[in-house]
């Protein structure tokens, strides 16, 4: 069943971690960068981590609301 409070939620914290994936990837140049220190290693960890679970809160929304996926691919593409 559709729940607009839940839906609103779940596409708020999507904007928020893509935000956050930009903004953590937005000082690596090469992917060297996240692979020849500590610092880069758990910047990588820290992007993959937000990754799964933007992917899992996506599929959250598709399970509830099938046809809100173009709407977030739109707040995607807006992003980027």
């Amino acid at each position: 069943m559709f729940d607009k409070e839940i839906t609103l939620d779940s596409v708020q914290k999507i904007k928020s971690m893509l935000e956050l994936i930009i903004e953590r990837t937005s000082v690596v140049e090469t992917p060297n960068d996240f692979l020849c220190s500590p610092e880069g290693m758990l910047r990588l960890d820290a992007i993959c981590m937000n990754l799964i679970a933007l992917g899992e809160t996506v599929k959250g929304l598709d399970k509830q609301t099938p046809m809100m996926i173009p709407v977030v691919e739109k707040m995607i593409s807006d992003l980027v």
